[in-house]
């Protein structure tokens, strides 16, 4: 792993090879913790304006959560489940997001901008097939938010997947091929 810090944020970048094809259930690419928030809010670089205040959920069944993924046509959805990680998922917003582009999340307090997150080899190494888990015609990828308690000041985690299956119902796995990931997360101040 790299660790880059210089006048424009933080540059991380980690390496991991699989020797063969790998399945699991539940995994992440990447997993980002958030504290000292008063009112944490996240936008989508796909889906200019809009804006989404990151929630606690529930689980099995309750509050919705909220999550984005990469389709096979490029378009970048942010959802809304029906209950808990279930769908069926109702669109919030959504935008185009090509395989060479990063996904950048914007993290506010309230109305103010604090961050920028940008996953910069994401797209391109997510995988498009339909979630076994999900339905609803959603992919195995997923950027997942939530709030870890009930008062909006608790910590926050962004998880970011290329193929699992922690949406949706079931235990079905899904596979990673064989080869190197990279793994590159920018994180710079927007003040």
């Amino acid at each position: 792993m790299t660790f880059e810090i210089d006048d424009r944020g933080i540059t991380l970048t980690a390496f991991t090879s699989l020797d063969a094809d790998v399945y699991s259930h539940l995994n992440h690419f990447a997993e980002v913790r958030i504290t000292g928030h008063s009112d944490l809010r996240i936008a989508f670089s796909p889906a200019p304006g809009f804006v989404t205040p990151v929630e606690p959920m529930d689980y099995p069944v309750g509050r919705p959560t909220r999550f984005g993924y990469l389709d096979p046509d490029g378009v970048f959805h942010v959802v809304e489940a029906t209950s808990a990680e279930k769908g069926p998922f109702h669109d919030l917003a959504q935008g185009p997001l090509g395989t060479a582009d990063p996904l950048v999340l914007t993290l506010f307090d309230g109305q103010e901008p604090q961050c920028e997150i940008a996953f910069d080899t994401w797209a391109a190494q997510v995988g498009l097939a339909p979630s076994p888990t999900a339905g609803w015609g959603v992919s195995v990828n997923a950027i997942e938010i939530g709030r870890a308690g009930e008062v909006k000041t608790a910590p926050a985690v962004i998880w970011a997947s290329l193929a699992a299956t922690s949406v949706g119902r079931g235990w079905d796995s899904v596979g990673h091929r064989a080869g190197t990931y990279v793994n590159r997360i920018r994180v710079k101040p927007t003040r």
